[in-house]
């Protein structure tokens, strides 16, 4: 395994990344020098010069030195990126962040959470339980979040934590003692290009658990069902989740019409807990099952400590995120940029806004050309319940436009769902997205913000405005 020296820097290009500054955020607890660039500042570029990080916001090559002991980039950084052809000029070592991820990790039990949907959750109520438990985990998760006052942590325990990054294939890296794989969907298409070879990663990544650990895997997602049946000698200990009763952890008796939301869960029909939460959605009664069900097969913590954890769990930032309440309007935001992300989110939307008798806003940002192009009557039918949805130019995240592929495209075919909401708009850019749902909402009406661009500005400046006004 590679070693490194505290005395000489390791530099991030990209450093204001979800994923990138986590990793700056550990090392900088362990010691190292640090240094990184990005285009433009934010909470987490702030937040990691406090601690001593030396932070460039722009791209340039006298950035690199020869002292630089490495280079670390994420999949979104470009091979003609200046910084980058400086490593390469001056034969400084660059590292893929997954790489340095698993080498903070090397010494400890590793705890993954993949799946192309609800990591982040995941991961974070994981790390509740570990953390109001005692057991400090080292932590690296793709969202701020309040239990851990940031997006990751160097916890002093045995155990580490990690959301699994499907997105670009680096899952790979990682060889966990444990895992949950929430479900395999398709996404991503601009890099796998076909399902097919989704599924074939997630067979590999599955390969590579310790023989002595366990992966517990929703039983009721397709998606799942086509992974395993291209494994011919399975993981000795699968463990699955789910409302199906062929599972081994079975959901039952659910109630969501009340806060908090409450289920039962058995193992092989014998009860286990009640479990009452906080965050609402089919959705996250899965994600919290799954974690029961790992915590609980682990064998560290007893029923009642689990349970107790996940009631208190609140979410992680952009996960169905209270933004604030003014003149008794909500604002809430969201990080769904798949159609089925975002079905889950506006169904436990709904069930939020049925006690408040108010109407449902939606603003919805599609994220990346290439998805919008694969997912384009998907998005189109995914909005059946909201009463008015304002849909955003696309955001690019830095690929290139598609002919044909942008918003107008997908507001006709929105338009033409006879599901949609019979109120639609094309609101374009952001100013006029602010406007246009400011000169239409009243008290006692929800908006939601969703996708995985800059959409939650819109809510920001909405409440800023009702503050104002």
């Amino acid at each position: 395994m590679r070693q490194l020296k505290k005395e000489q820097p390791i530099h991030f290009i990209g450093i204001g990344g979800a994923g990138m500054s986590g990793l700056a955020r550990v090392l900088l607890s362990r010691g190292f020098s640090v240094t990184g660039s990005d285009m433009k500042g934010n909470f987490w570029t702030r937040k990691l010069s406090s601690m001593g990080a030396d932070i460039f916001l722009d791209h340039k090559r006298s950035h690199l030195s020869s002292s630089c002991q490495c280079v670390v980039i994420s999949t979104a950084i470009k091979k003609d990126n200046p910084e980058l052809l400086e490593a390469r000029k001056l034969g400084v070592p660059v590292w893929h962040r997954s790489e340095m991820l698993n080498l903070l990790v090397q010494d400890r039990r590793l705890f993954t959470v993949a799946g192309t949907h609800g990591k982040t959750t995941t991961s974070s109520m994981l790390t509740t339980v570990f953390e109001r438990n005692n057991l400090d985990p080292v932590v690296f998760i793709g969202a701020e979040f309040d239990e851990i006052q940031g997006n990751a942590k160097d916890g002093q325990g045995e155990y580490a934590v990690i959301e699994a990054d499907e997105s670009d294939g680096t899952f790979l890296n990682y060889y966990p003692f444990a895992s949950i794989i929430t479900n395999v969907d398709r996404d991503h298409m601009e890099f796998y290009g076909s399902y097919q070879k989704i599924l074939d990663y997630f067979s590999r990544y599955i390969k590579q658990h310790d023989e002595k650990g366990m992966i517990i895997l929703c039983g009721d997602d397709p998606g799942i069902d086509k992974v395993l049946e291209g494994i011919s000698n399975p993981h000795p200990s699968f463990y699955s989740y789910g409302v199906e009763d062929h599972n081994d952890f079975i959901i039952r008796h659910i109630n969501m019409e009340h806060q908090p939301v409450t289920y039962e869960l058995y193992h092989q029909n014998e009860y286990l807990a009640s479990i009452p939460l906080l965050v609402p959605g089919m959705h996250n009664i899965y994600n919290s099952a799954a974690v029961f069900a790992l915590c609980w097969l682990n064998g560290k913590l007893k029923a009642e400590d689990i349970v107790n954890s996940l009631s208190c769990f609140r979410g992680a930032q952009r996960r169905f995120q209270i933004k604030g309440e003014m003149n008794n309007i909500v604002i809430i935001d969201d990080y769904g940029h798949h159609p089925r992300e975002i079905q889950s989110t506006i169904q436990s939307a709904i069930q939020f806004n049925r006690s408040r008798g108010g109407r449902l806003f939606v603003v919805f940002q599609p994220h990346r050309f290439s998805r919008t192009q694969y997912f384009m009557e998907e998005f189109a039918a995914v909005f059946e319940g909201v009463d008015s949805l304002y849909l955003m130019d696309v955001y690019g995240a830095g690929e290139a436009s598609i002919a044909g592929v942008n918003s107008q495209v997908l507001f006709e075919k929105i338009k033409n769902n006879e599901h949609s909401p019979s109120d639609t708009v094309y609101s374009g850019n952001h100013q006029q997205t602010v406007q246009q749902v400011y000169d239409s909402f009243m008290p006692g009406d929800t908006i939601i913000t969703i996708g995985a661009g800059d959409v939650y500005r819109v809510g920001e400046e909405l409440f800023d405005k009702l503050r104002d006004g």
